[in-house]
């Protein structure tokens, strides 16, 4: 049986800039740490930024009843995303130490505002805790850690937004073609940008990065009037961009520095 605890879940942020929201997670390479998301979260059809600050919102680690947050002036920290796949990653700031329980803290922020003490769990910390678009199986268990502010009515609040949730599904197949994963997992507007887990002898393991949910269309007609109303409804279907592009622009971004 997989137990997740509350710090489990500690790494997932909930991204707002403009009119885009969307979740994304915290990762460690040797020398930096990193937040990764979806690119749609962060930028429009056109390109454009939705907007030139985010506020990302963290469960606190020590007090999951409590939050964490950071502004991030993207004129002055500008995301870089993959040329074909859906994930965009932003440098938070250079390694300073590890304690001895294992969380990170890091200093040389560029246009990273603290609101609240933020200190990192090594969920995502080294390569030994990813896995790669090669090694996935199709049927294995997979779980997510999203914020879906989508979900629920404003009128009859049962979820709070500023927490994030876990969701269960398996691995359904691959897109070769797109290098992509399809799971058989729903998802909703929120999801975007979320990790995509396993859990390995007790260890999770991020395997990719939720991009979008599979729609089936629906069409309805009425022969009387000629009027035809086409409905696009969510499948249960979803895809998730693998972690194979993620450390592609991560390795680009770091040969720079």
């Amino acid at each position: 049986m997989v137990i997740f605890t509350d710090n489990s879940l500690s790494f997932a942020g909930l991204i707002s800039m403009g009119k885009s929201s969307g979740s994304g997670f915290i990762y460690r390479s040797e020398k930096f740490v990193y937040l990764i998301t979806a690119k749609h979260v962060l930028y429009d059809k056109q390109g454009l930024l939705w907007d030139n600050n985010m506020e990302i919102l963290f469960q606190s680690f020590n007090d999951p009843s409590k939050n964490s947050r950071c502004i991030i002036d993207l004129k002055l920290n500008v995301p870089t995303y993959h040329k074909s796949g859906d994930v965009a990653v932003i440098q938070l700031g250079k390694v300073d130490n590890i304690s001895a329980d294992g969380t990170i803290k890091f200093s040389e922020n560029i246009g990273v505002e603290f609101i609240d003490e933020l200190i990192f769990t090594p969920i995502a910390a080294v390569e030994k805790l990813l896995v790669r678009f090669k090694k996935l199986s199709v049927g294995s268990d997979i779980y997510i850690i999203a914020y879906p502010t989508s979900l629920g009515i404003l009128s009859s609040p049962q979820i709070d937004n500023s927490q994030p949730l876990l969701r269960k599904g398996i691995i359904a197949n691959f897109n070769h073609h797109l290098s992509t994963i399809i799971l058989d997992c729903p998802v909703y507007q929120g999801n975007s940008g979320a990790p995509v887990i396993q859990v390995i002898n007790h260890t999770l393991q991020i395997v990719g990065i939720i991009s979008q949910y599979v729609p089936y269309q629906q069409t309805w007609i009425n022969y009387r009037d000629q009027i035809t109303n086409v409905e696009h409804m969510n499948s249960g279907y979803s895809i998730a961009t693998t972690i194979d592009d993620m450390l592609e622009l991560i390795s680009q971004s770091e040969i720079t520095k």
